[in-house]
């Protein structure tokens, strides 16, 4: 089964098969014993495009609700965070744009790159989809902001707080299933593997981050 699934990986990033194709052969060759762990952390393998796109829609929906009654600011790429004062429907659009479709945009340059091919509307659905459990933290976080604020201020008299670091592992738990999401979706996406897809990956990560936060810094 991995021999099959590596050989197709390795047509899709030769440039022998197209996406689509390589798709729907993963999808004849994949067996109903991986299907927990691929449908966890393997979703883009499973997922037709449109599918995908729907859920990563889900997703931003979500995250513009969070934002407004939470009061959380998705700072960039990577980080979300509970703000002092209320979020309002700029500033929410603003991360909204800068987290999705522009760090879509990097993925999509470094699959470019990288492999030489790619969609876009592919790397738009897998980072949509991957945001899924940062969007759970960030629902997480700003449902307990009031004990994190207050949690903080006892932390800087040295008080320890259980609730505090119980939000922080499972905000860190989130945060690693995101990572993984989108190194599997790269893969899925592009046809990387190995080294090049370790690279691509850290490429378009770090561009991702310094680019968002520059451009959020901006409102």
């Amino acid at each position: 089964m991995n021999v099959a699934r590596n050989r197709i990986l390795e047509m899709l990033s030769d440039g022998k098969i197209s996406p689509d194709e390589a798709e729907q052969l993963l999808a004849a060759v994949r067996g109903p014993s991986e299907s927990f762990w691929s449908w966890i952390f393997r979703p883009m393998d499973r997922l037709q495009t449109p599918v995908a796109t729907s859920i990563a829609a889900l997703a931003a929906v979500a995250q513009l609700v969070i934002a407004l009654v939470f009061h959380m600011r998705f700072y960039g790429a990577l980080d979300s965070q509970p703000a002092r004062d209320t979020v309002g429907w700029a500033s929410a659009w603003v991360d909204l744009a800068v987290a999705w479709p522009i760090t879509a945009l990097i993925f999509f340059a470094s699959a470019r790159l990288f492999a030489r091919q790619g969609r876009f509307v592919d790397l738009l659905a897998m980072v949509g989809v991957a945001r899924v459990p940062l969007v759970a933290a960030g629902a997480m976080v700003g449902a307990n902001r009031e004990l994190l604020f207050r949690s903080a201020e006892a932390a800087a008299r040295g008080e320890v707080s259980a609730g505090l670091i119980v939000i922080a592992l499972a905000a860190t738990v989130l945060s690693a299933w995101f990572i993984t999401l989108l190194v599997t979706g790269l893969r899925t996406a592009s046809g990387l593997r190995g080294g090049r897809l370790a690279l691509a990956f850290l490429a378009a990560l770090v561009a991702a981050e310094a680019i968002s936060k520059a451009l959020v810094s901006l409102f």
